[in-house]
């Protein structure tokens, strides 16, 4: 199957070709590469956004939390989406319009290992969430008809 979320986040990243896992240096390193969260020394924020085909919208918002002693906390949203989709009912019966929106949110950690200063380890946490929403523009009674 193909997902929804391989076309990577990040601008910089995506111009490296997707060569980005060996540079952690913004908040796109949650998606790239969490291990690599404890090498950013800052507070940090990143946003991305892109249109797709079809009038469909990719985006990530994402941030990094580094400590002192506990390593790096990060916290991102990816999303793709359409909107405007027309809807028909049974009848061919122009009804209203609807929207699709896939999301990933992420919950990172990373900490760069004290006893090998070159050794990182991190992880992802990933939850997934789909929705597609109806808006009806016509009377009640054909918004319960496309419901059904």
């Amino acid at each position: 199957t193909h997902e929804n979320f391989v076309l990577g986040v990040g601008a910089r990243a995506l111009a490296l070709g997707n060569a980005y896992v060996a540079v952690p240096s913004d908040a796109a390193t949650i998606y790239w590469n969490p291990a690599g969260l404890d090498h950013i020394q800052y507070k940090n924020m990143s946003l991305f956004y892109t249109n797709l085909l079809y009038g469909s919208q990719y985006y990530f918002a994402g941030y990094v939390h580094p400590t002192i002693n506990f390593g790096s906390f990060g916290v991102g949203v990816i999303g793709i989406g359409v909107g405007d989709i027309p809807e028909t009912g049974t009848d061919a019966v122009p009804g209203g319009v609807a929207s699709y929106g896939s999301y990933q949110f992420l919950f990172s950690y990373g900490k760069q290992l004290s006893f090998f200063k070159d050794i990182s380890v991190g992880l992802n946490l990933k939850i997934n969430h789909q929705n597609f929403s109806k808006f009806f523009s016509g009377y009640l009674k054909g918004c319960f008809e496309i419901f059904d």
